[in-house]
C-alpha cells in the first residue's frame, strides 16, 4: 500500500464489525470542526456517552445524496463505518456500487424499512473502499460514484481522502 501510515487503519477497519443501526438520543448539537478538501468533519455526541465524528463528502451540500465515513468512541456501539445516503428511500435488500477506477464495491441497505442508508456488509469490502478512494485520489481522474439501482451516477471528489483518514484515525479513533 503506499500510503504506510494508514495501512494499520485499513488493516483494523477490515477486522471490524459495522456500526450497528441504534436509536440513541443526541446530546447537543451537531458541529462541522474542520474541512479536509471536500470531507467536511462533524462531531456528535450522544446521550449514551459516545462521541461521533462523522467526515461526510458534500459535493451536493448538506443533504442527500452523501458518502460518508465515521468512527465512533465510548457509549454502547464503538467502531467505524462508512455509508451513503441516497436521495430516494430504499427497500431492504436494495444495493448500490461505489466506482473508482474500474472497480466496484457493493453497499446494501440493511434497514428494516424505506430508509435511505446503504452501507457495507462487512469490514473487507470498507477495507477496499478505503484502498480504492485512496488510489483515486493520487489516480488522474480523482472522482469516484456511487450508481442506484436506476443507473443514476452520484459524483464524488476523492481529493485528500488520505489525509481526511488520518485526522479521523488519530483525532476521533477510526480503524481502532
Amino acid at each position: 500500500m503506499q500510503f504506510p501510515i494508514l495501512a494499520a487503519a485499513v488493516a483494523a477497519f477490515c477486522l471490524a464489525q459495522p456500526v450497528t443501526a441504534q436509536t440513541i438520543s443526541q446530546r447537543g448539537g451537531s458541529v462541522i470542526t474542520k474541512k479536509i478538501g471536500p470531507w467536511y468533519i462533524e462531531r456528535t455526541h450522544y446521550e449514551d456517552g459516545s462521541a461521533v465524528c462523522w467526515s461526510h463528502n458534500l459535493n451536493y451540500g448538506r443533504s442527500a445524496p452523501l458518502f460518508s465515513f465515521l468512527a465512533a468512541r465510548g457509549g454502547k456501539d464503538p467502531g467505524s463505518g462508512l455509508r451513503f445516503a441516497a436521495v430516494k428511500p430504499a427497500k431492504p435488500g436494495d444495493t448500490v456500487k461505489l466506482v473508482a477506477n474500474d472497480a466496484a464495491v457493493t453497499l446494501t441497505h440493511t434497514g428494516t424499512g424505506a430508509e435511505k442508508v446503504f452501507s457495507i456488509a462487512d469490514g473487507k469490502a470498507g477495507g477496499t473502499i478505503i484502498r480504492l478512494l485512496l488510489e483515486t485520489e493520487t489516480g488522474r481522474n480523482k472522482s469516484f460514484w456511487v450508481v442506484d439501482k436506476d443507473g443514476t451516477k452520484y459524483k464524488f471528489d476523492a481529493r485528500s481522502t488520505s489525509k481526511m483518514l488520518l485526522y479521523l484515525k488519530e483525532t476521533c479513533g477510526f480503524g481502532e
